[in-house]
């Protein structure tokens, strides 16, 4: 059962990985000038003051 759990983990974590790599690559082809690096901690910053509301 433990095992099972741990291997979901992975593999959503793996999912969620992917995500952001093809999020971050589609910013590049849409917004070329853009620093995206800073797009991410902007988005970070904005989901941890909203996480708490």
């Amino acid at each position: 059962m433990k095992s099972d759990k741990s291997k979901q983990a992975r593999m959503l974590a793996m999912e969620k990985k992917m995500a952001a790599k093809e999020a971050a690559h589609i910013c590049q082809l849409l917004l070329p000038g853009r620093n995206i690096f800073q797009i991410k901690m902007d988005a970070m910053e904005k989901f941890k003051l909203t996480k708490g509301m």
